[in-house]
């Protein structure tokens, strides 16, 4: 409302459509017509004698009239005050929604970043290990560790029945006692691989410095990454979800400015009402004669 009735509004209009050489026009009446060597601020204060702004509260309708001398400009300034008034409305709709999405969107970019960033690093780490996934390399080492020790079991179970029967000194004997022992060997090895105890491959590094990657470290790191991962994606799903529920609640809350009576060329003028300033005039002309007849009667009867 006070933009309407305000300084920019004034400039806007003696840019556009030249309202100041309009409400200056020598045709007009000496009393309504604008003096252009006046300060800005009494252009406003001209401007606001010849527009008049209502909202109500309760049906959200604003109400502009304005006047002009002709029925032409008359329309045409209401039409361009119509224009600035939506423009104000749709711009700032434009920057409350903006405002109220601004942190979801930020919030979604740094979500985003990070599951960037965490997806970078994992890809990494399956280049450098060359392993997709080492949880698939520890059950195919356990399972491994399961046959060998049904092995060791078979082997003990024959290494049972013979003692006893055969001499101890017997080539079955002593091949199954070297089998025994190769197999533990091979169970201890394994565990030790899987506990980090046994270095599970050598590489040499661009540095010329040997690197043990142990297969239990290599789970230990993977499982960080995978669980790194996870939160990284909820958080990016999350920021996804509060940045529709952000834009959802803004195209709520937006504002929209509806012309339900656009301006129209007036037919009859209205202002200034001539019957009204006469009665006016003429009503202020008796109270100065009467006030003048009762300052000279107050005058004769003092001398007298």
């Amino acid at each position: 409302m006070d933009y309407l009735e305000g300084r920019e509004v004034v400039e806007r209009l003696s840019l556009d459509l030249n309202i100041i050489d309009h409400f200056a026009n020598n045709n007009i009446d000496f009393i309504y017509r604008l003096d252009t060597q006046l300060p800005v601020e009494e252009l406003v204060s001209y401007w606001q004698s010849m527009i008049s702004t209502s909202f109500d509260n309760t049906s959200s309708i604003i109400e502009v009239e304005v006047q002009a001398f002709t029925p032409e400009m008359t329309e045409k300034i209401a039409t361009q005050v119509l224009a600035y008034g939506s423009e104000l409305v749709n711009t700032l709709s434009q920057n409350a929604r903006r405002d109220a999405v601004k942190f979801a969107e930020e919030e979604v970019r740094r979500a985003e970043l990070r599951l960037k960033i965490i997806r970078m690093r994992m890809k990494e780490f399956r280049s450098a290990e060359s392993s997709i996934d080492p949880t698939k390399n520890a059950e195919v080492q356990i399972e491994l560790i399961a046959g060998l020790e049904k092995q060791l079991l078979d082997t003990r179970s024959r290494l049972a029945t013979l003692v006893g029967t055969i001499d101890e000194s017997s080539p079955t004997i002593r091949q199954l006692r070297k089998q025994e022992d190769v197999l533990i060997k091979q169970i201890l090895r394994k565990r030790d691989e899987i506990s980090g105890k046994e270095p599970v491959h050598l590489e040499q590094t661009e540095g010329n410095t040997d690197r043990l990657s142990s297969l239990s470290s290599l789970l230990a790191n993977y499982e960080e990454l995978v669980v790194e991962q996870e939160f990284a994606q909820q958080a990016y799903t999350a920021a996804l979800a509060g940045l529709e529920r952000s834009r959802a609640e803004a195209d709520r809350q937006q504002r929209y400015l509806a012309v339900f009576n656009p301006p129209s060329k007036p037919e009859e003028a209205i202002y200034p009402r001539r019957l009204i300033n006469t009665l006016i005039l003429f009503l202020g002309l008796l109270a100065v004669w009467a006030l003048c007849t009762v300052i000279t009667y107050s005058i004769r009867d003092h001398l007298k």
